[in-house]
């Protein structure tokens, strides 16, 4: 019986520890691909590298601006809903992008990225962790 559990659990943690490296992913692919995408966005928009300077650093801006209170939103709500809330609005901002055709909307939609989406995705997987692996699996999970 006692096997089975912890077979259970095993296979409970390595899902775990898969689904947060899927969404590290996802986290990274936006974070990078953007930068790729901002070369020919430039060009399609006539935007100076001041401009996609601008676009870049918002991201940043918000992202700075919401640690806290998406730490403190990750302590209130439970860190599985900002898991699942970082990674929806992520793909929805990545979506969101692409359908830009200013300065401002680019502006608009990275800084929002940064604030709601990725803002609480590490805090929030740390979390996780943290409560649900055990001691000798942590630094690994951490790790991939």
């Amino acid at each position: 019986m006692a096997i089975k559990q912890s077979e259970q659990l095993n296979r409970k943690n390595n899902l775990m520890i898969a689904t947060l490296f899927l969404g590290y992913i996802m986290i990274y692919i936006d974070k990078l691909g953007v930068g790729v995408a901002l070369v020919p966005i430039a060009k399609e928009f006539s935007l100076s590298t001041t401009q996609t300077g601008w676009i870049m650093s918002s991201f940043f801006v918000g992202y700075t601006l919401m640690q806290i209170p998406m730490g403190l939103l990750n302590n209130k709500i439970g860190s599985r809903k900002i898991l699942v809330f970082s990674i929806l609005f992520v793909a929805i901002f990545m979506l969101l992008f692409g359908l830009g055709k200013s300065l401002i909307y680019f502006m608009l939609i990275r800084f929002l990225t940064g604030a709601i989406a990725h803002s609480g995705y590490p805090a929030s997987s740390g979390k996780e962790i943290s409560l649900n692996l055990p001691l000798n699996k942590r630094t690994f999970a951490q790790g991939i």
